[in-house]
């Protein structure tokens, strides 16, 4: 497991030593309170599964909240 920095996450990647992968899973344990108002972009797609908790995610303007067992599947580039 990897400490994330001053945004206080964890995160841990999932099939690290596989080659050739199409894309880079990672299991995050984000901290309970994540008060970073920061805008994460780039290129590639992202997948977001939720295991436990919530999870409140603002993607292009939009407040969406996932419990567990919910999904959310996007382009990165979207702010």
């Amino acid at each position: 497991m990897r400490r994330g920095g001053p945004s206080g996450y964890n995160y841990e990647m999932i099939a690290g030593a596989k080659r050739f992968k199409r894309m880079q899973p990672y299991i995050m344990r984000p901290p309970l309170k994540f008060q970073d108002k920061r805008r994460f972009e780039h290129t590639g797609e992202e997948l977001m599964f939720v295991i436990s908790g919530n999870v409140e995610v603002e993607l292009s303007g939009r407040r969406l909240r996932l419990k567990p067992g919910d999904a959310l599947y996007f382009d990165a580039h979207l702010p």
